[in-house]
């Protein structure tokens, strides 16, 4: 009877020493799954740019998932005559998802989002690429032409995704970005890429080896310089 006590006893504090492993893992687990929400500084809200105040957040898994998104539009105080906006989203988990996992997850939620947007997205168009941004990090994008029916008109649009993980704050990174270049509606067919080199833009030109027609050294890309740690 004495050796089955000591038997017991020690199960229970075998049991008392997991269940304090387990609340440190835990504890451990919260208090480093602080998200970081990545975003655009105001000053680099230039050329009719602003920030919309659209916010998106949400949390799974008892808070071990969260994300946030901040969206950026072309205001109405000039050039409103061609649409664009870029969101910025932040996804923190337990594990980073792989970076080419990430590419294909904003792939797939462009198209997902076309339809409701009335894009039809040229897929042959489909080039993909890397840089490296202002804050150091090595991205991967993907960029499409397409067509957006807006107002019965159909104009010209220009797509891109791109993402990257920040390891300093320990989230993935996603920016959709979309700008309108023709403004058939009011006659102009001719493309204007203002708002599209604002998103796309970096001090390197990089984009300058695909769309070779049009300028785009700017260190003021709005991607260029997303704050995300």
């Amino acid at each position: 009877m004495v050796f089955g006590r000591e038997k017991t006893g020690n199960w229970f504090y075998i049991g008392i020493a997991i269940f304090i492993v387990v609340i440190i893992l835990l504890t451990t687990l919260f208090s480093t799954n602080t998200l970081f929400k990545a975003y655009v500084e105001d000053r680099f809200l230039i050329n009719s740019w602003l920030d919309s105040g659209d916010r998106g957040y949400n949390e799974q898994l008892f808070g071990l998932e969260k994300q946030s998104t901040f969206k950026y539009i072309v205001g109405s105080n000039s050039d409103e005559n061609y649409t664009a906006f870029l969101t910025v989203t932040s996804i923190k988990t337990v594990f980073m998802t792989n970076e080419q996992d990430l590419l294909d997850k904003t792939i797939e939620t462009i198209f997902n989002s076309a339809d409701a947007r009335n894009i039809n997205i040229n897929d042959s168009s489909k080039f993909t690429g890397s840089r490296f941004l202002k804050n150091g990090h090595n991205t991967f994008f993907v960029v499409f032409n397409g067509t957006q029916k807006i107002d019965g008109f159909v104009e010209k649009v220009q797509i891109i995704g791109e993402t990257w993980n920040c390891a300093y704050s320990g989230t993935s990174i996603i920016c959709i970005g979309v700008a309108q270049t023709t403004d058939v509606k009011n006659g102009n067919n001719s493309e204007n890429f203002i708002h599209w080199v604002k998103i796309t833009g970096d001090e390197k030109g990089t984009f300058k080896e695909i769309y070779s027609y049009i300028e785009y050294f700017d260190s003021e890309g709005l991607i260029f310089n997303v704050k995300c740690h």
